[in-house]
């Protein structure tokens, strides 16, 4: 059966969750669960007002997931087992666990983009290798090395997607150099 189905049969067996923001589950998780790869996990709290779909070893800020860990959250543990998010396991886990997984490291030498603040930053090893931002709302500016040498903006692009290409495109050419 369909992970996504399966996460909307958990929340309809806690009537008292979810009341509000329901977006967060049948509009943000649908799509991050339908563009996910098998092996992808993944913390879901399930809370009065949201839900949080939480990359584990990503190197997100486990604080994204600790802030909500209060009385009332439940907390799951989802394991993608093939592409397009089709199927998976579903675990309810306690807080400390979601504490735990929440802490995990990506492994190492692999990229992730990983929110912060206003930005996404492009990073390995907990190094950043370059960002995108949107801080003018003119467009999405995207930048490798170091944000306060001018010669490190790539350039604008209209799109989110196409700022994180062009940041990616430059570290592909220097790993075939």
């Amino acid at each position: 059966m369909n992970i996504f189905v399966r996460l909307c049969e958990v929340e309809v067996s806690y009537p008292d969750l979810l009341i509000a923001y329901r977006d967060d589950l049948y509009a943000t998780d649908r799509v991050i669960l339908a563009q996910a790869t098998a092996g992808t996990e993944y913390i879901w709290l399930l809370r009065r007002h949201g839900t949080e779909l939480f990359p584990i070893a990503e190197g997100w800020d486990p604080a994204t997931v600790t802030f909500w860990l209060q009385d009332g959250v439940k907390a799951f543990h989802i394991r993608v087992t093939t592409d397009n998010g089709g199927d998976g396991d579903i675990v309810p886990i306690s807080h400390e666990k979601a504490r735990r997984l929440a802490m995990l490291p990506p492994k190492p030498g692999r990229r992730t983009w990983v929110p912060a603040g206003f930005a996404l930053l492009y990073q390995t090893d907990g190094r950043e290798l370059g960002r995108v931002t949107n801080m003018s709302g003119q467009g999405w500016d995207a930048f490798v090395g170091r944000v306060s040498d001018a010669r490190s903006r790539v350039d604008r692009y209209e799109t989110l997607e196409r700022a994180k290409q062009a940041v990616e495109e430059v570290f592909a050419i220097k790993a075939a150099a």
